[in-house]
Order: structure tokens, then sequence, then C-alpha cells
């Protein structure tokens, strides 16, 4: 459901609305992008307001693609607004561990090693360290499974590969 507002600043705006679960099946993410087509499509000056409040469930994914899109409406220097998911404390939650809160309405970032998250928070990343990027996520792992150092090399991709060759460059 997409509709046209009139925001604080009077500016022509869409407004979204995700009503639906949103984890992150292919199903749900198709569902979740068709419904903000309006936004993604629209003119770089149209504002928008994307409502999250009828939505029963976020997943890490869906979390992804709705920082990208508040980042490039930044970068755009468009209007936008977010009105995250209040209803269970389970959502509540997931919005500050996955650092929702943070990057969207500047609350203090997460704590990384907190006992009772289940997510590794998003990060904005401008320029990747390649060396460093598996850390995060094993990290997390090591939460639930035991993570041999046999099996962290594994994961860590060296920095300069010849992959035709399939040897690390020197």
């Amino acid at each position: 459901m997409a509709r046209f507002f009139f925001g604080k600043e009077k500016a022509r705006g869409i407004e979204c609305i995700v009503d639906f679960m949103l984890d992150d099946s292919p199903g749900a993410i198709r569902q979740f992008l068709t419904r903000s087509n309006p936004i993604l499509n629209s003119r770089r000056s149209d504002s928008w307001k994307l409502d999250l409040t009828k939505c029963s469930y976020l997943g890490p994914d869906a979390a992804a693609i709705l920082l990208a899109m508040v980042l490039e409406a930044k970068f755009r220097k468009r209007g936008w607004e977010v009105i995250l998911p209040q209803g269970s404390p389970k959502l509540r939650t997931f919005c500050e561990f996955s650092g929702l809160n943070h990057h969207l309405f500047g609350k203090p970032a997460p704590r990384e090693d907190h006992p009772d998250s289940e997510v590794d928070p998003l990060r904005i990343h401008v320029k990747m360290d390649y060396l460093q990027t598996p850390y995060p996520f094993i990290r997390l792992v090591r939460k639930h499974l035991p993570v041999s150092k046999d099996m962290e090399d594994y994961l860590v991709v060296p920095e300069k590969v010849d992959y035709a060759a399939g040897r690390e460059m020197i």
C-alpha cells in the first residue's frame, strides 16, 4: 500500500506501509521490495515514509535493506521517516541489537558481546577490509557452536589471491 503524504516540511512524499511478517524468506523480501517500490523508484527529490508499525516480524536481511534505503536517502538529501515496529518485546529487542535504533535514530550502539544478542549489528562499510570481514560472523557462530582455529583460518580470505592460479600472491 503506498500513498502520497505531506510531511512537516510540506514536501511531496510517498508513504509505504508494511503490514506483514518480514522474515528472510525470498517471498517476504520480494513482497517488501514490491511494497517499497514507490520509494525505491521515486524521484530523488521526493520525501518518503516507511511505516512498519503493523509488521509482526523483522529479519536481518530486511533490516539491512531498510538501512540501505535510509543511507541512500541521506546521501541524496531526501526527506525520510521510518517508524519501526513496537509490538512484541522480541521485535523491539531485535531493533536494538541489530543496530537499527542506533543507525536510524542515533541511539547508543548495541553491545556486540551482549549475551542476549542473536544477531550481528549492522555496520556501515565505506571501505571494506576483506581480512576483517568474517570475524563478526565467526564471533556470532561461536556463541552457538565451537569453531576451531583451522575452521577460522579456512573462513578468512587472504588479502591478495590469484584466483585463476588458485594461490596467494606475495
